[in-house]
């Protein structure tokens, strides 16, 4: 019976699960405001306010990134350990080819949406302004490289599916917990504009957790669609560079 009972204090309850996205949900929330209230402030005070603004965009994505971390050890690693959420193995070679594989597959539809777009409403699909968030220059481009090239998916990948996935599959079943782990982690995106896509792609990478058994497909095709999604954007950037 002291078995039995070892082994369950070993199961993450689902209600931890949905607070640490309470919390992270409250993060988010608190950024915003304090975001909306610290330009308003420097605005008032007639204060250049560009320098002081990334710093605390900087500030509060790196914040929010080892916040997501930081929820996974205390609801979930400090009781089970860190290989529970799919960090047991890592394969490299299978990881690129089940994470680029699905990258191609999620990048042609990705176009196809965007053609049937242009062709409805003559303009090409809204996206995340990343320059808006990182800034527009080498520094900018660099550092999101980094956090939302990098590691942002490496830490999303182990809070939204080998954490908050893993937990809902338990008590849900695969299907329903791959449907609304999708959903919240599209939702985290704060995006109505690409949140189809952004649902889509969650589908696909607790698939390919699932499948795997390991995070390393869905950080590959995470880190895939990140860093080639910023190259883009910092496109001309780079153009004067190899000029």
């Amino acid at each position: 019976m002291g078995g039995n009972e070892r082994q369950e204090e070993r199961i993450i309850p689902i209600g931890d699960a949905f607070l640490a996205i309470v919390f992270l949900i409250g993060f988010l929330g608190l950024f915003l405001f304090l975001n909306s209230f610290l330009v308003y402030l420097l605005e008032f005070l007639s204060f250049e306010h560009g320098f002081v603004k990334r710093i605390f965009l900087y500030t509060s994505i790196l914040t929010q990134v080892f916040l997501m971390l930081g929820l996974v050890y205390f609801f979930g690693a400090r009781r089970v350990g860190w290989k529970a959420f799919g960090l047991s193995s890592f394969n490299l070679g299978k990881a690129l080819l089940w994470g680029g594989g699905s990258y191609l597959l999620f990048f042609l539809f990705e176009l196809s949406v965007n053609f049937v777009f242009v062709k409805v409403f003559n303009k090409p699909f809204p996206s995340q302004n990343i320059k808006l968030l990182f800034g527009d220059g080498w520094v900018g481009f660099l550092f999101a490289l980094i956090v939302a090239g990098v590691f942002g998916p490496v830490v999303e990948e182990i809070f939204f599916r080998g954490f908050f996935y893993g937990t809902l599959r338990k008590y849900w079943g695969t299907s329903r917990a791959i449907l609304v782990s999708a959903f919240i982690f599209s939702l985290f995106h704060l995006n109505p504009f690409i949140l189809p896509l952004i649902f889509l792609l969650g589908i696909i990478l607790a698939f390919l957790y699932e499948k795997r058994g390991s995070l390393d497909a869905s950080i590959c095709l995470h880190i895939l669609n990140n860093v080639l999604a910023i190259v883009f954007v910092y496109s001309n950037l780079l153009g004067r560079l190899l000029k």
